[in-house]
């Protein structure tokens, strides 16, 4: 789905339960806007329709592949509302986060091409709107769990391969597995596992995001019989029982010990990977013009955002 200059409520991680908004600041959006909309999307944008409508399509897909992973209640989980520009140079003053080019959920990025996918310019940060949609439908639904499951959870999740209809889960392409591999080595940057794993606190970097990514690579997709462990932990961890002490009566081990012995090893062999089959066909979105006080009321919204954000 591509959402017109700014995306709104549901990619934002602390916004709207279950609206996603772009981030737009106060610069007036001109143009001619179309929306394309469905259940769970409304895609609004300046750009090119068809690659809007492949996005539609992807996210829907996408969103098919994680609730069957996770469990969670579709009927929980509130509608998104994007915008993608056609003009990075226009989406530019919208962004939280310029070195990803997307904020919260939503990919309008600033330089990019967001309504080019696949052009020349650069294109829709895809990951970053995956891996913030995750965050998001886990607060839609209400699932609480520590910060290192949610951040690995979603960096898993919207690394999914979908290929037809058929979605990968786990497997990455050699290029890719060997950049997490370098940065989890990376013992300059970011925290050490048993600290994360611990909740101490601090600001995820992308050597975080890795380490995190593979512990819950090795428990949801690799040791699918350890979820009795990892629900006890859970329930210990939200009766208000410290990480460390919770993670040592669920695991038997201090996180830092289970991410050495087991993790650790677990990500110097092959990766274990799980295949899903999507089933049945998604209705096709509807396709209209937007008109000028909708788009202005939007953008409202998601300057609104951008500023709490920031």
């Amino acid at each position: 789905m591509l959402i017109r200059r700014c995306s709104v409520r549901a990619l934002a991680i602390a916004i709207l339960a279950s609206a996603l908004l772009g981030a737009c600041a106060s610069t007036p959006v001109g143009g001619d806007w179309q929306v394309v909309e469905g259940a769970n999307f409304a895609i609004y944008t300046d750009g090119d329709l068809e690659e809007a409508q492949q996005l539609y399509r992807e996210l829907e897909e996408f969103r098919a592949a994680m609730t069957w992973f996770t469990s969670l209640q579709k009927a929980k989980l509130g509608k998104v509302r994007l915008m993608v520009f056609k003009s990075g140079t226009d989406a530019l003053p919208y962004l939280i986060d310029k070195e990803t080019g997307a904020w919260a959920n939503v990919t309008a990025s600033g330089s990019l091409g967001v309504a080019k996918l696949g052009g020349q310019n650069k294109p829709i940060d895809r990951q970053t709107l995956k891996r913030d949609l995750v965050k998001l439908w886990l607060d839609d639904a209400r699932v609480r769990s520590p910060n290192w499951y949610r951040e690995g959870l979603a960096e898993l999740v919207s690394a999914f391969q979908i290929e037809g209809n058929t979605i990968q889960i786990g497997g990455l392409p050699p290029i890719e597995l060997s950049q997490y591999a370098a940065l989890i080595a990376d013992e300059k940057e970011g925290r050490q596992p048993g600290a994360l794993l611990s909740e101490e606190p601090g600001r995820y970097v992308k050597e975080d995001r890795a380490r995190v990514w593979l512990a819950v690579h090795y428990l949801m997709v690799a040791n699918r019989e350890r979820q009795d462990e990892l629900a006890a932990y859970f329930r210990a961890w939200s009766k208000g029982t410290p990480s460390a002490d919770a993670f040592v009566a669920a695991f038997g081990q201090a996180p830092a010990d289970f991410y050495r012995l087991e993790v650790g090893r677990y990500g110097t062999r092959a990766l274990a990977a799980r295949q899903y089959s999507l089933e049945g066909k998604f209705p096709d979105p509807r396709v209209r013009e937007a008109n000028n006080e909708e788009i202005e009321k939007l953008v409202a919204e998601v300057d609104r955002a951008v500023q709490r954000l920031r």
